[in-house]
């Protein structure tokens, strides 16, 4: 359960549903548009808070070096791996593809910045970030988080800037940790409704210009992670 693989669940359905936008599937509906958006919401937080839930029980299963370097197999490798696969394929099948071809003089710098599978290198840092913070108590872990969410300039780089956007939700998943199991006295319909109402309530925060990106940022996030957890609990 800490492998860190919930980002293939997660991204599967806004890619599929990008496919369908682009073939011009969806014809002159907006619904394809909304639907991108709303999953686009939560799906990322959803997955940094999961890899949040097994962090400290993680850490002191294997101690911090031993945490770090398997971090670096199962996130950075596979980031760098796939980056040049990635590369390299769509210099090849640029002819018969809407991609354009790529420069590999630009590569490093891209690589280096966190283009492409951002979300890699970025949960790397969530994962160093809580790593460093973990004897704190959560609230103070999840206060920090929002902090340098909201205080922290851009840099630039790219997995950093992402990193710290969605480390609260890592710091949340700390801070809940094995706690999520409390779910389970819900009752199964109680957990439906209560999915249903969040996504309605997901549908109003994501389409109403009220209030700034980085707070439609937290409140949609919260929001859909926690409709996913009840939808989980319903099913």
């Amino acid at each position: 359960r800490d492998r860190d693989v919930t980002g293939v669940q997660t991204c599967a359905l806004p890619i599929s549903n990008q496919g369908i936008i682009h073939r011009g599937w969806w014809g002159a509906s907006t619904a394809g548009t909304r639907l991108d958006i709303t999953i686009y919401a939560f799906h990322m937080p959803a997955f940094f808070f999961v890899s949040g839930i097994f962090l400290c029980a993680s850490v002191a299963k294997r101690g911090e070096g031993r945490f770090t370097l398997e971090r670096m197999r199962t996130l950075l490798y596979p980031y760098v791996l796939w980056s040049v696969i990635s590369m390299a394929s769509v210099n090849v099948l640029a002819h018969f593809t809407v991609q354009e071809h790529r420069d590999w003089a630009h590569f490093l710098p891209s690589l280096i910045k966190g283009y492409g599978i951002w979300f890699l290198p970025a949960l790397f840092a969530c994962q160093m970030f809580g790593m460093a913070l973990r004897k704190l108590p959560g609230a103070a872990i999840v206060a920090i988080a929002v902090l340098t969410f909201y205080f922290v300039p851009h840099t630039g780089v790219v997995w950093l800037d992402l990193g710290l956007q969605f480390f609260p939700f890592v710091a949340t998943g700390m801070w809940v940790g094995r706690r999520y199991e409390q779910m389970e006295r819900i009752p199964r319909w109680l957990a439906l409704v209560g999915a249903v109402a969040l996504f309605g309530a997901l549908l109003a925060a994501t389409y109403q210009p009220w209030t700034a990106y980085k707070n439609i940022v937290l409140l949609g996030g919260a929001i859909g992670t926690l409709m996913l957890v009840l939808l989980a609990r319903s099913l």
